[in-house]
């Protein structure tokens, strides 16, 4: 007999590298559940759907490489939920999951610590994200290079450096085409040059959008495929080196130069108070 189908009804604790390598794991459910531990499911290579409908802490490692993992307490329009109730993430808990396509995080997730780095990294089949939650961790999806669509609410208050990094499919669905662009000649004494100016109605082809009102440092560092770039008012903070080595970017529109949109405390906080 294989272990195919597991359901569990009253423990509230999945220990530590319980199904490690259970490669012919593929469902797993429970309603009692509330903390799946350290490589709880590493590499459990055949395992596909996860309902685990009240759990509040999901450590690092605990899904890694789990290359089979589509529905994580799946909803309509979202294949994996991080759940109301999901509060913790740890290090590398989703890293590699490459099966998952479309993501929803709860609200509280990272209330009762910090999102642990790289939380869904390399996880190649991601393609939407929806926050409510106010945090977004370290390299949480560095190396997701099927991400081609962003929106950053204003929920999101806190972003761990390197957030996106290396996210290479963001921009490469945005369409511009030569019609999006206007020629500009410049005369110098070295001679006559042609530019192309991106219009300014074309900026909202961009899929990359901000609601909020900071972008980290090294945030999308090395996101190789966006073109254009339209950072709204809303935005009072871009952070160092944002779009380091996004070296396909030809156009950017941006409500202010510098790292702050307003002046800045000691510590780099924005002083908007005397602002008119």
């Amino acid at each position: 007999a294989h272990l195919a189908n597991v359901t569990i009804t009253d423990d509230t604790h999945i220990a530590v590298k319980a199904f490690e390598n259970v490669t012919m794991l593929q469902t797993f459910t429970s309603d009692s559940v509330k903390i799946v531990d350290e490589y709880a499911f590493y590499a459990a290579t055949g395992l596909t759907t996860v309902e685990l409908e009240n759990v509040e802490t999901i450590n690092a490692y605990a899904f890694k490489n789990d290359s089979s993992l589509t529905y994580f307490n799946r909803i309509a329009g979202y294949n994996v939920v991080l759940v109301e109730s999901v509060k913790s993430v740890g290090q590398q808990a989703f890293y590699n999951c490459d099966n998952i396509v479309s993501l929803k995080i709860g609200s509280n997730v990272g209330s009762s610590s910090a999102i642990g780095q790289e939380a869904f990294a390399y996880s190649d089949g991601i393609t939407k994200i929806l926050f409510t939650n106010d945090s977004i961790g370290y390299k949480m999806f560095s190396h997701c290079e099927g991400l081609a669509e962003l929106n950053i609410p204003a929920s999101i208050t806190s972003i761990g450096n390197n957030a996106f990094e290396y996210c290479t499919a963001l921009g490469t669905q945005d369409g511009y085409t030569d019609d999006d662009y206007t020629e500009t000649i410049k005369t110098s004494t070295k001679g006559t040059y042609t530019y192309k100016v991106l219009k300014g109605e074309a900026y909202s082809k961009s899929k990359l959008t901000f609601e909020n009102k900071y972008i980290g440092k090294y945030m999308f560092l090395g996101c190789t495929g966006l073109v254009a770039i339209n950072i709204p008012n809303c935005v009072e903070i871009i952070d160092f080196a944002a779009f380091d080595a996004c070296i396909s970017l030809e156009a950017v529109r941006i409500p202010f130069i510098g790292y702050s949109k307003y002046p800045t405390d000691n510590s780099g906080n924005p002083i908007t108070s005397d602002v008119i």
